[in-house]
């Protein structure tokens, strides 16, 4: 039980005051790695490892957040745009 507390305030603590929420001096990119998205209910979310599913409205939630706070792109644009000198956004985030 402490354990499960001293990790959700961690995580609660990460994400208010996480690397993700400071302004830097250099652009920064954030990448996501969402493994299933999956009805928490369904017969193949109960089956995976904790952790590793999200439910729809929960990643919902999330591309909301990331849209108000990142510019959304893919890794491979965010370096062709690095590798050619064009400018980069302070803040990106990538999804896979």
């Amino acid at each position: 039980m402490i354990k499960e507390i001293l990790k959700n305030t961690y995580f609660k603590f990460a994400a208010i005051f996480g690397r993700h929420t400071k302004n830097h001096s250099t652009p920064q990119l954030l990448i996501l790695m969402y493994h299933r998205i999956l009805p928490l209910d369904s017969s193949e979310a109960k089956q995976e490892e904790p952790g590793m599913v999200v439910s729809p409205e929960l990643f919902a939630e999330h591309l909301e957040y990331l849209k108000a706070n990142f510019e959304l792109t893919t890794i491979s644009d965010w370096l062709d745009r690095k590798n050619s000198d064009q400018p980069l956004p302070p803040k990106a985030c990538a999804i896979t």
